[in-house]
């Protein structure tokens, strides 16, 4: 990252991603097309990798952060 860490912003940023997929939730619809299907699910499962390794690397983080 380039830029000064901003508690706040980064925050910020997580929630806005939380608001984002609760209407994502309310929203999707399935279709009948498996090729639509079936990117809609590899989509989630990206997102929800994507969600997974940042948990793990900020439970890191916080767990192992030399105390300053």
């Amino acid at each position: 990252m380039s830029e000064n860490f901003e508690p706040e912003a980064i925050l910020d940023k997580i929630a806005l991603c939380s608001i984002v997929i609760d209407q994502i939730k309310e929203e999707y619809e399935i279709t009948p097309d498996p090729d639509q299907r079936a990117d809609l699910l590899l989509a989630v499962e990206g997102l929800a990798d994507n969600v997974a390794r940042l948990v793990m690397d900020v439970r890191d983080k916080v767990w192992n952060h030399p105390k300053v």
